[in-house]
Order: C-alpha cells, then structure tokens, then sequence
C-alpha cells in the first residue's frame, strides 16, 4: 500500500512592510499534522517505509527514529554495529541534503541556476555506501539487518562523498586555522557558500537574524519521550521549559570556528550560514567516526506483539528529530513526531523572534527570505506581502 499525501507541506508568511521592517501578521506551517493519521494502524515493519515515504527530505533519519522508538516500546536493545552503520546510512542522506542546499537554494540566493549534477553522484555513492554494508538486504529492520560490511568499500564511496562536499567549500580546505584566515578566505572566495556568508556579512544584513531565545543543546531520546508523551501537541509548538528555541547547526555547534564566528558577528545571518558551511567539511570526520564502529552482526529474532511506547531520535542536517510511537499486539496505536522546521518556525519562534528585532533595511522582503534560507526549512517557503491592516 503506498502513503499517499494530498498536499506539499509548507510555511507560508504574510507580512505588511512599514518603514523599511516586515510586520508578520500570520504564519502558518502544514507540515506536521499528517504523521499520526498516516501511522496509527500501521504493522510496525511498515513503519520505516511509510515514514521515508510520507517525509522524504530526511526520509531515512524519519526511518531511523521510527525505528528506535519501536524498539524502545518493546525493549529490544540494538548492538552498537547496528547503530553504528544505520548512522552511517543517514550521513549519506545528510551529505545530499547539503548538497541540495548548497546548490539549489544558496545558489538560488545569490542568483546562480541551480546545478543538481553533484546530486546524482551523490546519491549513486549514497546507494554503494549502504550495498558495502547491509549487501542487497534492507537496512531499516526491527532489531537489525544482516550486517556482513565490506569496511574497504564502504571507507571508498563514504571518502567520495567526503570530497565532492569539500569540493563545494574549497575555502575552507584547513578546518585547524585561525578563525580570521577562514574568514578572510570566505570574504574573499568565489563558491557558492563563500558568497552566501560574505553577503550575510554586508552591512546591510549584518543585523538581520539575531533573537534572544535560547538554543536547543543537545538532548537525549529521553527528554523527548517525556514531552512527547506528556503532550499531545509538543511537536507542533516545541518548546524547552516553556521557552521556544532554535535548533540546527548554529545551535549545535559542530566546530569551534562557529563559536568565534558568534562572537565576532553576532549570532545572526552570518554565523548562521558559517555554521552551516562548516558542515560541508566536517562531516567526512562524521562518516570516519561512524565506520569505525561498524562490523560484522546479525538480526535480533524480535517479538513485536509486545505493549508499550518508545521514543527514537535521528541527526538531520536541520537538527535532531524525534518519533514518539506506542505499540499494542504489532500496530501502531498512537505517534507523534517533532521537527527541525517546528521549533525554528514556531509561532513565537526564532525565526519570528528574530523577524520582529530586525532592523530597517532597504529591501525587507528579501531580507526575510535571507532569514528563513537561514533557518533551514524541509518544505517549500513563501512569503507574501499584504496591505497593512490599519
């Protein structure tokens, strides 16, 4: 049975402009609302697919978070192989998803055409990668997969994929130098991050992007579970203690040079796309971490008519995901979810936070679409401009 969805999900904002400033006057995100409907019911083998169906940007961290909240629910423990390679596989995803945003949405920020040529090599070295581990057999079982890695042939296409993402930064080719060369290279160079991060940093967007609202720091499958299952709604308003808060990769920090880039810039637009190029030469480190942990393993025998429920998260190039699923005699019989997108366009959210402290500037509409390119969202964003109310 295939999921059918009836709509793209998307975040549409309608804004009034005064002064050089957008006025928000409403801000509506349909992406979330589907998971439940489209879960509750399933047989839990289903679950991994109609997942990466429903949400297919991330489609394999929503499989893998799925995945870890069953097993949660019936307490089926997963060796550390296990999750070493299904980590692997969602790296791969990830490396297409910055991919994709470098050189579909970047370029189309400082008017380049779109080049989705690298996307088909990636996800050629994508599907090797996943072959050099889990062979022809599926990877997102209950319990595990066949496990038999060819380590050799999985390093290869895992440092091919490495490359051709450096090969989109060639500034940043020494991820040990000192923040001001990194900074000068980038002020300086000609790709298509380089020239995202340079216009961040004129003096007309130097300003734009920044709130006081707190980062999401990294937290444990258990921390979601508590809220998710406490709150029906948490995944459609995130929020920490009450408190909505930014996620992604100015939040988690992957490198030092993001903290610098915060205290000589300001967390805003620039930091914010910094930290997201930074991505693009870190995460060869990421795979080799992960491979490292892979090798030979066998699937659990699983008995999935237990009762109970479990939350599973997964890393997202946005930030981390969650599944909460209950379980009763192999369905499911209860899911909710929380996203990236929730918690950075939350109705009194970073994105809006940071939208309503930003300054005057020439072209505001454009500016907040600077704004949300920088926040990251999953699904298509249009911004409208409406004749002010008064």
């Amino acid at each position: 049975m295939t999921t059918r969805v009836t709509a793209e999900p998307s975040i549409r904002a309608e804004a009034s402009v005064a002064r050089g400033r957008l006025q928000l006057r409403r801000l509506t995100n349909t992406r979330p609302a589907q998971v439940s409907r489209v879960l509750v019911g399933s047989a839990l083998d289903e679950v991994p697919r109609r997942l990466a169906l429903l949400l297919p940007v991330c489609g394999h961290a929503h499989a893998l978070a799925g995945l870890g909240a069953m097993e949660a629910a019936l307490g089926i423990p997963v060796s550390p192989a296990q999750a070493a390679a299904r980590r692997v596989i969602v790296l791969a995803e990830q490396a297409a998803a910055l991919a994709w945003r470098t050189m579909i949405d970047w370029a189309a920020l400082v008017g380049e055409a779109a080049d989705p040529r690298p996307l088909a090599e990636l996800r050629r070295l994508r599907n090797a990668l996943a072959a050099a581990l889990f062979g022809p057999g599926a990877w997102d079982r209950i319990g595990g997969a066949s496990l038999r890695p060819d380590i050799a042939e999985a390093r290869r296409a895992a440092q091919a994929i490495g490359a051709r993402l450096c090969a989109l930064i060639p500034e940043i080719s020494d991820l040990s130098a000192p923040f001001a060369r990194v900074s000068a290279e980038l002020q300086a160079g000609g790709s298509i991050p380089a020239r995202v991060v340079a216009a961040a940093r004129q003096p007309e967007l130097a300003g734009y992007g920044r709130h006081d609202l707190p980062f999401v720091a990294e937290r444990k499958a258990e921390w979601f579970h508590a809220r998710l299952a406490a709150e029906p709604n948490f995944g459609d308003t995130p929020t920490v203690d009450g408190t909505p808060a930014e996620t992604g990769a100015l939040a988690e920090r992957r490198h030092a040079l993001v903290a610098e880039a915060c205290a000589a810039w300001g967390a805003g637009l620039a930091a914010r796309f910094f930290a997201q190029a930074l991505d693009l030469v870190t995460l060869p480190a990421r795979f080799e971490s992960a491979l490292a942990g892979t090798e030979a393993d066998a699937p659990q025998a699983c008995d999935c008519h237990g009762r109970g429920a479990g939350t599973g998260i997964a890393e997202t190039t946005r930030g981390v995901l969650a599944h909460y699923i209950a379980v009763e005699d192999g369905r499911v019989v209860r899911a909710r979810s929380v996203a990236p997108t929730e918690w950075n366009f939350h109705p009194a959210g970073p994105f809006v936070t940071a939208l309503a402290a930003a300054p005057s500037v020439n072209q505001p509409l454009e500016a907040a679409r600077w704004l949300a390119a920088s926040m990251d969202p999953c699904v298509p964003f249009q911004i409208a401009r409406i004749a002010d109310p008064r």
